[in-house]
């Protein structure tokens, strides 16, 4: 007879699933649909050598590989195209400015956080959005946020309050919320008897050219950003910086992911 001891080594041990807010969470949220990405423990930053919210994905098999490694990260959502979260820290801030302007938040998907809420929307808008309003931050498939289950340094547990079904943002708020059209600018003439963007947009161009090695990086992602601060996004000049610096040395990896995120800082 075995002795009990021996009886026991050989018993096959049943191994655990792995446990933490990405693990319990994460697998559902992409089965409903969710693109999710793992997150540091009770923070909202991306694992170094991620690509953030880039990396959000409903692929079962690579979430199942992110839940052996990163079982006890939070879990964020990257908002599909078309989906607009409504951040809200300040509710305190947020209604009176509603009472203002007449508005309200029709009932929604809403996520309880530390400290607001996350209220779910469609919306349409041609023109990239503006977070202006007091006490709100504007989240779309340029960024991300947490998702139900990921875990506050406070310890609080972000939850889904209203289980509503997502409806569409009202047309009126739509005016507090996208940037202003561009205005136009007067056309200027090249030497070459060609259109430019403007004699400003052309001088950001030819510093570029001139920028020492070191330098250039820094500036292309300053120049873009002016471009959409002062030309409106100006396709023209954008393709003009982006085409200028490959021709001086860096890299189109460096300059698609330079460009990439300023058009997210500048149009989020």
């Amino acid at each position: 007879m075995k002795s009990a001891a021996r009886q026991a080594k050989s018993t096959p041990r049943s191994i655990a699933p792995p446990a933490g807010p990405f693990a319990q969470h994460a697998p559902a949220l992409a089965a409903d649909g969710w693109a999710v990405f793992p997150l540091v423990p009770r923070d909202k930053t991306p694992y170094a050598g991620s690509h953030g919210h880039l990396d959000a994905t409903t692929d079962q098999a690579q979430i199942e590989r992110w839940t052996r490694i990163h079982a006890n990260g939070n879990i964020g959502i990257r908002p599909a195209v078309g989906m607009l979260v409504v951040d809200i820290d300040s509710a305190a801030l947020l209604a009176p400015w509603m009472n203002e302007h007449g508005l309200s938040l029709p009932p929604t998907r809403v996520v309880r956080t530390n400290r607001g809420s996350h209220y779910y929307y469609t919306f349409s808008s041609e023109r990239p959005l503006l977070a202006a309003i007091p006490g709100v931050d504007l989240k779309t498939e340029k960024g991300f946020v947490l998702a139900p289950g990921s875990v506050h340094k406070s310890g609080r547990i972000y939850r889904v309050w209203r289980d509503f079904p997502i409806t569409e943002l009202p047309i009126e708020w739509l005016e507090h919320i996208q940037r202003p059209e561009p205005k136009p600018r007067p056309r200027v003439v090249t030497r070459s008897g060609g259109a430019s963007v403007g004699t400003p947009g052309l001088r950001l161009v030819r510093l570029l050219g001139v920028k020492a090695e070191g330098e250039r990086r820094g500036f292309l992602m300053y120049a873009i950003g002016e471009a959409y601060r002062v030309y409106g996004g100006s396709a023209d000049l954008i393709e003009r910086l982006c085409n200028t610096a490959i021709s001086i040395g860096l890299s189109p990896t460096e300059v698609d992911a330079a460009r990439q995120y300023i058009e997210e800082q500048e149009t989020s």
